[in-house]
């Protein structure tokens, strides 16, 4: 008798720790997953910011050609939208060789329109894409693109 519940509570015991290395093991996954994640958003700013270059300017000025609503559906985050039409402001706080990111004070710090252009070239008739960005911890959403014809008319 005493034999058999010695075999029982040694039996127990290695499925003790065996779950104790399991949730050890759970541990060490857990903290892998989150050094994986704050890799990737690392190398994901350090791609952003290799990509972007730096303009001469912090405020550009530009003509838009047609009244356009730019939006970007709730997915959480509440419905946003903008409309561009005649001569408006911006702030740019990005891009590269193809797109300008644009802040307006009508829109919440976490929205940007993104636009692409042909030429920064003021008094130039171009068309373009242009579309909202939300981005906020690491919660990154793009709206619809839109064709957008402006012209730029001054950049400060």
């Amino acid at each position: 008798m005493f034999n058999s519940l010695e075999k029982y509570i040694k039996s127990i015991d290695e499925v003790n720790q065996k779950i104790n290395l399991l949730i050890k093991e759970d541990d060490v996954d857990k903290k892998d997953i989150d050094y994986i994640r704050s890799e990737i958003n690392y190398l994901r700013n350090l791609i952003r910011s290799k990509s972007e270059i730096y303009f001469d300017f912090d405020k550009i000025r530009i003509d838009f050609r047609d009244e356009t609503l730019l939006d970007l559906p709730s997915y959480g985050v509440g419905n946003e939208d903008r409309t561009l039409k005649g001569k408006m402001y911006f702030n740019v706080v990005g891009g590269t060789k193809k797109y300008l990111d644009l802040r307006t004070t009508s829109l919440p710090k976490s929205f940007l329109i993104r636009l692409t252009y042909e030429t920064l070239e003021p008094s130039e008739k171009q068309k373009g894409y242009g579309y909202l960005v939300f981005e906020s911890g690491s919660q990154y959403l793009e709206g619809k693109e839109i064709l957008i014809r402006y012209e730029i008319i001054e950049k400060i």
